[in-house]
């Protein structure tokens, strides 16, 4: 890993701080994304190479979940169903409001039916739509609260965080193949599955991400943690929504607060090395409020 950094930039008229190893191979600073910003109610694209292709919605609601959909829609969860936006007209091409409680999740599989996840009194509910948004499948989970996102591995296994520091692995019988409890972590946020059958975890104000293994459910490797050696200065806060870059690095959103102005705390998305060096780093309080979620498209 080269330790040359550079601090970047300005974008047009907005500042942009950021930081990256120097690699002819791989530039983070062409980064191209997709974010959730919660205290601003909005989604929007930021692409770093090229300022024409920025975008910003807003939503006037609650959202979450990020997921690219066919027809070049992006597909966002809202707190009782779900919108699909046309990412070229940046239109509302559907809206779908259930009755739902606290939603958090909007999951579009392959045959077209489409999850929902969230909290309510009773425990996390997820349920399953048919094409036409009829509920087809609903389980309850009594014994678990406080779900983020939901996510779904090749098997067609449930995985999530809920009981502030348990991660659940389950399916649509209810089956629970683990229940983990993760030291020091608050609010997990966000479970993935990784090729070699082990699973990331973003630990919320635990400010890190930890790899376990499901065989002995030990952390095998850290990114990120309060004792890192650039958590102050770059406010670590809360680890929410992650993505694994093909060369092994994890981008994760840094979630700094409900107000509209938070983003000042702390930078929004954090870029790891496998080896657990920042490389890359971005913060524009001006343009986005506190984010927890992020869709990286190159």
């Amino acid at each position: 890993m080269k330790k040359i950094f550079l601090a970047l930039s300005i974008l047009g008229s907005l500042l942009t701080i950021s930081s990256c190893a120097v690699n002819k191979e791989y530039n983070p600073q062409k980064h191209k994304f997709i974010l959730s910003d919660e205290s601003r109610k909005q989604v929007l694209q930021v692409d770093l190479a090229n300022t024409q292709n920025d975008w910003i919605i807003k939503l006037n609601v609650k959202s979450r979940d990020l997921q690219l959909i066919a027809d070049n829609k992006l597909l966002i969860s809202t707190d009782n169903g779900y919108r699909e936006i046309d990412r070229k007209s940046l239109k509302t091409t559907k809206k779908f409001n259930g009755k739902f409680r606290s939603n958090m999740n909007a999951i579009r599989l392959d045959d077209g039916s489409t999850i929902l996840a969230g909290n309510s009194r009773n425990g996390i509910n997820i349920y399953k739509l048919d094409k036409n948004d009829k509920i087809i499948k609903h389980i309850n989970f009594p014994q678990y609260r406080n779900i983020r996102l939901l996510n779904i591995d090749n098997d067609g296994k449930l995985m999530f965080g809920c009981n502030n520091n348990h991660v659940v692995i389950s399916d649509f019988s209810k089956k629970i193949y683990h229940d983990i409890t993760v030291a020091g972590a608050r609010h997990i946020y966000e479970v993935q599955k990784l090729a070699n059958g082990n699973i990331l975890v973003a630990n919320g104000y635990g400010q890190n991400i930890t790899e376990i293994n499901l065989k002995n459910n030990k952390v095998v490797k850290e990114y990120g943690g309060k004792n890192h050696p650039q958590a102050q200065k770059l406010g670590f806060h809360f680890f929410s929504g992650m993505q694994l870059m093909k060369n092994g690095n994890i981008i994760v959103a840094n979630w700094t607060g409900h107000g509209a102005n938070d983003s000042n705390k702390g930078v929004q998305l954090i870029e790891f090395s496998p080896n657990n060096k920042v490389i890359w780093h971005w913060k524009n309080p001006r343009r986005t409020g506190s984010v927890h979620n992020v869709i990286v498209l190159d």
